[in-house]
């Protein structure tokens, strides 16, 4: 897949990915590695943006659904299709996605004029291809400020 290349690469640029009836795209520079979904171990009192766990090259890694993070779960049919893992602090965080769009040159980027909105936005990625929401990652978990566990 494009994704997993430019990644493994340490490419820049966008990855971008549709959650719900939006695209939204992080820095390729964030992203460790893209893994196709398999099943995620559930865990007893996290936070319902925490979909479960995943065991992977003997590493631990918290799976995400922004979808709740977001407050579109509505508008997202169930299940992911990829997870996109991220560096965290110190640690790794998967973000369950439906699909991968593209990766985006850095070129397509368009910075937000104004203030950072609640959803930690920096910019889009401009058309002629399907335009996307860049998101500021370090802001993105901000949105959840009591933390993964209940």
């Amino acid at each position: 897949m494009m994704a997993e290349r430019v990644v493994a690469k340490g490419g820049s640029g966008y990855l971008v990915f549709s959650l719900g009836r939006d695209n939204y795209a992080i820095e390729v520079e964030k992203v460790k590695e893209v893994i196709k979904a398999v099943g995620l171990t559930p865990l007893p009192r996290v936070r319902d943006i925490v979909a479960g766990v995943l065991l992977h090259r003997g590493v631990i890694i918290p799976i995400l659904d922004l979808s709740k993070l977001f407050g579109v779960e509505d508008e997202v049919e169930t299940g992911f299709n990829w997870y996109i893992v991220v560096k965290y602090y110190r640690e790794f965080v998967g973000l369950g996605v439906a699909e991968i769009v593209r990766v985006a040159p850095a070129s397509d980027y368009r910075r937000k004029e104004g203030k950072k909105g609640p959803f930690a936005v920096r910019g889009v990625i401009a058309p002629p291809y399907p335009e996307a929401i860049v998101l500021d990652w370090d802001g993105v978990l901000n949105l959840a400020p009591e933390g993964l566990v209940s």
